[in-house]
């Protein structure tokens, strides 16, 4: 229809081949020719028919083809980039899985590391009730109370442990009636502390010839809530003037003992009274060094200093004959004034003790054994 240039043309080519009359159906956009044949053979997009000359100079296969090949080549290279995305997530996630499984074996060990040091714990505590059950065992073999029932557990090895849990429940009912008794005792020596020297604490001066030398050293007692037996024996014999005249002995290199045995070698033992009635224990004092304990079971008229820190060895259930009821030598006192008496005492020990040929023993001696208040100043007044 219209064979001469158009310009400004925006051509669509409908096929990629030319039709006979080597013309193409080209769609006409331009704006200004679409108005000039809509008035009698265009529509809104109008075909025209144009020479081969300007279909060949319009569409190029060949750059239809490149941009084909670029497209794909980006599909290509976007492809490979989810593919490598993919590949790192996999990898991170199985770095995860293998991290958490690396940290729980490290727990199960710590927790199993955990489990044999608890057993191997156990496993001591079990020896340990073991052996206590055997020590117990042979200690009730000679207890005279229940001398046919333990004979009988004895003899028949498969039931010794019910016969011990039998004898431990009848043991633990007496136990109450002793404490009871016990009780009652620091109650009655509490009291009796209160009327004879009133409230506690109290202080005992000793006048002591060492080497035939005189020193001093005073003694402060445990408080009467504590104490109050073990206290009351000692200052009640302290009263009666049993000490005055006695004699320390000078044999052990961690405590040295008072004896009721005269300068002369009488022994005055059988003649006073000065044993307690039970064990008393408390946690005022606890066998440190410079503090004074009764000797023996239950306990007195002896007494001792020690020279170092005993408790270990003194403390309860720490003795041989300590273990099945865990009781203590009754630390009652403590050495306030005079330390430097006592240092001279231990020196003296060590030496008897290296001194064979006096059987290692070597004695001073106790002049007087006084009942004293301290001042606010030092001094003291009987």
């Amino acid at each position: 229809m219209y064979e001469s240039e158009v310009p400004d043309l925006e051509i669509e080519c409908d096929g990629y081949e030319v039709k006979e009359r080597k013309t193409c159906n080209l769609r006409v956009r331009n704006s200004h020719l679409r108005t000039i044949l809509s008035g009698k053979t265009a529509e809104k997009h109008s075909y025209v028919n144009y020479p081969r000359e300007y279909s060949s100079r319009i569409y190029d296969p060949s750059i239809e083809r490149k941009k084909n090949s670029h497209s794909l080549e980006k599909l290509y290279h976007l492809f490979n980039f989810v593919i490598v995305i993919l590949l790192l997530f996999i990898a991170c996630s199985k770095l995860k899985t293998v991290s958490q499984k690396s940290e729980a074996a490290e727990n199960i060990r710590y927790a199993l590391q955990q489990a044999r040091k608890r057993y191997h714990h156990a496993k001591l505590e079990l020896q340990k009730i073991h052996d206590d059950l055997e020590y117990l065992s042979a200690k009730v073999r000679y207890t005279r109370k229940y001398d046919s029932e333990v004979n009988y557990a004895i003899g028949e090895m498969e039931h010794r442990e019910e016969a011990i849990n039998s004898i431990t429940g009848v043991y633990i009912k007496q136990n109450d009636k002793i404490d009871h008794l016990k009780k009652h005792i620091q109650d009655h020596n509490r009291a009796e502390l209160m009327r004879r020297f009133g409230p506690g604490p109290y202080f005992v001066e000793f006048e002591v010839l060492v080497r035939g030398k005189r020193h001093f050293f005073t003694l402060k007692t445990a408080p009467t809530d504590d104490m109050p037996h073990s206290v009351f024996t000692f200052m009640d014999m302290v009263h009666r003037r049993v000490w005055d005249k006695t004699v320390i002995i000078h044999h052990w290199q961690h405590i040295t003992q008072a004896a009721p045995i005269s300068s002369d070698g009488e022994n005055k033992r059988g003649i006073l009274k000065g044993e307690l009635s039970f064990p008393e224990h408390g946690d005022f004092y606890r066998h440190e060094k410079y503090t004074v304990g009764f000797a023996g079971r239950p306990g007195g008229p002896e007494w001792y200093i020690n020279l170092a820190d005993n408790y270990e060895s003194h403390g309860p259930g720490r003795q041989d004959h300590s273990k099945v009821l865990n009781d203590a030598d009754p630390c009652f006192a403590e050495v306030v004034r005079g330390r430097d008496v006592i240092d001279l005492m231990r020196k003296i020990s060590i030496e008897a003790m290296r001194n064979k040929g006096n059987g290692g023993l070597e004695f001073s001696s106790i002049e007087t054994a006084r009942i004293i208040v301290l001042k606010n100043d030092g001094n003291a007044t009987e």
